[in-house]
């Protein structure tokens, strides 16, 4: 038998092991932010995301972390990885739903101080402190655009 028939084969094994090997070695070289290991528990290793619990009784939070190196937004993600991303956002969510039993859930991938990508998942409570406020907006103090302003917004 012509052994040059095998050569393909042995192309693609070869191929898909160096994928593997690069996967491997990008999700070795992966590192969470500090501030997310910090503030969070890791809960579970999903397909694609680390799943951390935000140590903060007061409000059930996931923060869901990606492990790609390097990427900072949802739309840097491949197609796949984002159907993916958004299969364990909503699996997570449904489940804070059924433990919790929220007024509403909160989902936002807002990354201003932690810049690689994240997305919270946050079970809201009209009886919680800061209820209707989002999280991030409880210091926050607002301004009014005056009149001239909204002219050229």
């Amino acid at each position: 038998m012509d052994s040059s028939l095998y050569l393909p084969f042995y192309a693609i094994l070869k191929f898909n092991a160096s994928l593997l090997f690069i996967e491997t070695w990008l999700e070795f070289m992966f590192k969470v932010d500090e501030r997310i290991e910090s503030s969070c528990v890791l809960l579970h290793h999903d397909v694609l995301s680390d799943v951390y619990l935000k140590n903060a009784r007061e409000y059930p939070w996931l923060i869901l972390v990606p492990r790609v190196v390097g990427v900072r937004e949802l739309d840097e993600l491949n197609d796949e990885a984002q159907l993916q991303l958004w299969n364990e956002l909503n699996f997570w969510s449904l489940s804070l739903k059924k433990i919790y039993q929220p007024d509403k859930i909160n989902v936002g991938a807002l990354g201003n101080v932690v810049s690689m990508l994240h997305v919270h998942i946050i079970a809201r409570f009209h009886q919680d402190p800061l209820w209707p406020q989002g999280l991030w907006q409880a210091a926050l103090e607002t301004y009014p655009y005056e009149e001239r302003e909204l002219l050229t917004v």
